[in-house]
């Protein structure tokens, strides 16, 4: 019985890895349908080495925005928005909710986390974003590899991020049914 659920845990993850990326029109519904995918590998607001005292680039599926847009959470809540080589200051904090910032920059406004890992970091202003005719996320990634994507290439990676982790369960899967064999071979002899 164990071995047939490590065989669908094993083609489970093998469907997932050769899954096509979903077409979508702009950068937030390629969000909507993506974060969903990706959410259970992504980290907690709690675990601050995952954006403190890193330069996060702002992303925007927007024509009409050109600006290079960085931003810094660096220890003590200092925050720091660096836009075309201007330097402006303010502050963040973590709420007592999980997973909710207050940043305090010209006003100050709530976020929800949407996603975060190494390379990306997706939060959401409180409230009906959309209805507000503003965008749903807010879209920062790491500038290492920012400097370097358009948004739809950012889209990919992000979404890759699914295949990365079923990839490892597929190694894992396979490092077990080889063990289980090896078992087997010597319990026999």
């Amino acid at each position: 019985m164990a071995r047939n659920r490590l065989l669908d845990a094993f083609n489970e993850a093998r469907s997932i890895s050769r899954q096509e990326m979903p077409e979508a029109e702009s950068m937030q519904k390629y969000l909507d349908i993506i974060i969903p995918q990706v959410k259970q590998w992504g980290e907690d607001l709690r675990e601050e080495r995952f954006y403190v005292g890193k330069s996060w680039m702002e992303f925007r599926d927007d024509d009409g925005f050109h600006d290079q847009v960085l931003h810094f959470f660096n220890d003590g809540g200092e925050y720091m928005r660096i836009e075309n080589g201007d330097v402006s200051n303010g502050s963040w904090k973590l709420m007592d909710t999980p997973n909710r910032m207050i940043i305090d920059y010209e006003s100050t406004e709530m976020y929800e986390l949407s996603f975060m890992n190494e390379n990306f970091f997706i939060m959401q202003k409180h409230g009906d974003q959309v209805r507000l005719g503003n965008d749903k996320y807010f879209v920062m990634v790491h500038e290492k590899i920012g400097k370097k994507l358009q948004w739809p290439d950012a889209m990919e990676v992000l979404y890759r991020t699914k295949y990365e982790h079923s990839r490892f369960y597929q190694t894992l899967t396979v490092i077990v049914i080889v063990i289980i064999i090896i078992v087997l071979i010597y319990s026999l002899v």
